[in-house]
């Protein structure tokens, strides 16, 4: 007997067996769709018009203080309002937030808007415990519970940072591979659109790439870069990569700091929220000051100076002297120095750079400090 015939005759067997059981194979879940069947839809494409589509995996990246995770949080709040974003439709719909950095200033980030719009429960989910998605399933089946045990349906999940969300796992190899893949999985789950948070390399040649994994930009549906103009309160989205679309589109989105709340001895607390975006033509975009960040900072530095100074400010110690931690928060309200984005506090790197400048003033003459207070000599 043939090998053919052999193979034939056996798979006969297994099939008459079945029947004679009543059974029938084992389903996969697997849905066969015939070619005539198969339909596009193309009014049920985007959550965001030309920007996010309905389902998949996007990425939002950008340096340290590059307004990412808020941009993040402006096109969730677009698509929970059903909003337009940027003048571009939005397809309202349900949030699945994991603030895996920095969950307790979620609360901060939240209340303006708060404040400003009613939202029915049911519309947003914050999960403010890092879920490790980095090794494997990970946290995967328990999220999914999760959500699944309180019948939500988002229609964007968040995931703010990749960098917190992988746990200690390589962000260069399997643990961003175990992210991605989770990711994915969520976006299947749930039909849903899934946008991660994540930095730029390190080396100054990647200063426009997401850091880690080689594998990552082809795993993306949507890949946009957040790019700060320095010491300005406004950042530039490149869409770097839209599958199937044309993609190099860029928007401005423009931010401003809120004052929250303010404690019983005049201390405020604020945030920053975006305020509006709006297509931008890229080879419009105005040129940046291409004085040395130095140079740049101790005139800002004098100029901040002198607003407080000619405000009169602490007057008790004289119009023109004022307090250092003073000038300091003032550039850090003008977005003048580095703050990071989950704590809104000013950085190291930001503080090493407001007393490198204030100590080149003061080694030039220009301004001279005593026991925390600086002022101009006559």
């Amino acid at each position: 007997m043939s090998a053919d015939a052999l193979q034939w005759r056996q798979e006969r067997d297994r099939t008459a067996r079945r029947k004679s059981n009543g059974g029938s194979p084992p389903s996969a879940g697997f849905k066969l769709i015939d070619w005539n069947d198969i339909a596009c839809d193309a009014s049920e494409q985007w959550l965001i018009e030309d920007v996010l589509p309905l389902r998949g995996l996007g990425l939002v990246f950008g340096k340290q203080g590059s307004f990412k995770s808020f941009v993040a949080m402006g096109l969730a709040l677009a698509v929970m309002l059903g909003e337009p974003w940027a003048g571009k439709r939005v397809e309202k719909g349900n949030i699945l937030y994991l603030a895996a950095e920095g969950g307790p200033g979620m609360a901060k980030r939240i209340a303006p808007h708060k404040a400003k719009h009613k939202i029915p429960r049911g519309q947003f989910a914050l999960v403010s415990t890092t879920p490790n998605l980095g090794a494997g399933e990970g946290d995967l089946p328990a999220l999914i519970a999760a959500v699944e045990g309180v019948n939500f349906a988002p229609a964007l999940v968040v995931i703010d940072t990749a960098a917190a969300a992988i746990g200690a796992a390589d962000e260069n190899g399997t643990g961003m591979a175990s992210l991605i893949a989770n990711a994915a999985r969520l976006a299947q789950r749930f039909d849903c659109f899934v946008l991660i948070v994540h930095h730029v390399g390190h080396d100054d040649g990647a200063k426009k790439r997401p850091r880690g994994w080689s594998g990552l930009g082809p795993a993306l549906d949507v890949q946009i870069l957040c790019e700060r103009p320095e010491g300005e309160m406004r950042t530039v989205l490149t869409v770097q990569k839209q599958k199937e679309e044309a993609d190099g589109i860029c928007f401005e989105a423009r931010l401003s700091r809120v004052v929250i709340a303010t404690t019983a001895n005049g201390k405020e607390t604020s945030t920053l929220i975006v305020e509006d975006v709006w297509k931008v033509n890229p080879a419009a975009q105005p040129a940046t000051d291409k004085r040395p960040e130095a140079t740049i900072l101790r005139h800002e530095l004098l100029d901040a100076y002198d607003r407080l100074a000619d405000a009169g400010f602490d007057t008790a110690k004289g119009p023109a002297k004022v307090r250092v931690v003073a000038v300091r928060d003032a550039l850090k309200d003008r977005g003048l120095l580095d703050i990071d984005d989950e704590t809104l506090q000013i950085t190291p790197t930001g503080r090493t750079r407001f007393r490198r400048a204030k100590s080149e003033l003061i080694g030039s003459k220009t301004l001279i400090e005593l026991k925390g207070l600086i002022w101009r000599p006559i």
